[in-house]
Order: structure tokens, then C-alpha cells, then sequence
């Protein structure tokens, strides 16, 4: 178990070898696997970046190798090289993006009879 939805995120690992199972809450107790990380992935860098607990549960799905970057020891590398700042922003923007384009293929599709409504600025 690398860490659990819900715990302070104290660092990112990044997967050097093997898999990881991430795992999305669905009901009390019981989880569902949203996806599967391999070796290159960089997880918890989202929540180590706000501060905030982990999202998902992630746990190794077979055996692994992962390395840890204590999240204090991130931020102050990072305030320190702004190129891999951006780099992390652009990860992040990456995360963002799959995930939208996820939920999307998730909605059904919108009838075409269905007519555009336009917004209008109200004075």
C-alpha cells in the first residue's frame, strides 16, 4: 500500500518498476480501480502540490519499485528551479485535460433536436 484516500499526503512516488492500482472510492469500505499506473507515473503530485489529502487509495498491483520525494524537500527544489516548476504545471495541466476528456465519453451524447441555449450578460 503506497497510501489511502483520505491520508495526508506527505510526499510523490514515482513508479520505477512494476504497477499500481488506483483506486476510487464507491461505497463505504469498497473501492474501484480507476486505473492502472506504470513505471514513469508520478503519483500524489497533485495533492502534494495543494497540500490537500489523497483523492484515491493506490496499492501495488503485483511487485514494485518506487522512489519518494518527501513533499517539503519538492517544494523547496522547486522554488529553486522554475523549468521543473513548469514542467509539474504542464503534468498537472496533462492530468487535467485526461481527465476531462474521461468524464466526457461518460455523458451520453446530446440529442442534435437540442438547441443551444446562449448565455447573455444580464445589466
Amino acid at each position: 500500500m503506497l497510501f489511502h484516500e483520505g491520508e495526508r499526503c506527505t510526499g510523490v512516488y514515482l513508479v520505477e518498476k512494476g504497477n499500481v492500482r488506483l483506486l476510487v472510492p464507491v461505497r463505504h469500505k469498497q473501492h474501484k480501480v480507476l486505473e492502472m499506473a506504470g513505471p514513469g507515473a508520478a503519483l500524489g503530485l497533485s495533492e502534494a502540490m495543494s497540500g490537500m489529502p489523497h483523492k484515491l487509495t493506490a496499492e501495488a498491483a503485483e511487485v514494485v519499485q518506487v522512489a519518494f520525494i518527501e513533499r517539503m524537500a519538492l517544494m523547496k527544489f522547486l522554488r529553486k528551479h522554475h523549468e521543473v516548476c513548469l514542467q509539474v504545471v504542464r503534468l498537472l495541466s496533462e492530468d487535467l485535460h485526461e481527465l476531462y476528456q474521461r468524464f466526457r465519453m461518460l455523458l451520453p451524447a446530446e440529442p442534435k433536436s437540442h438547441k443551444k441555449v446562449v448565455a447573455r450578460r444580464v445589466q
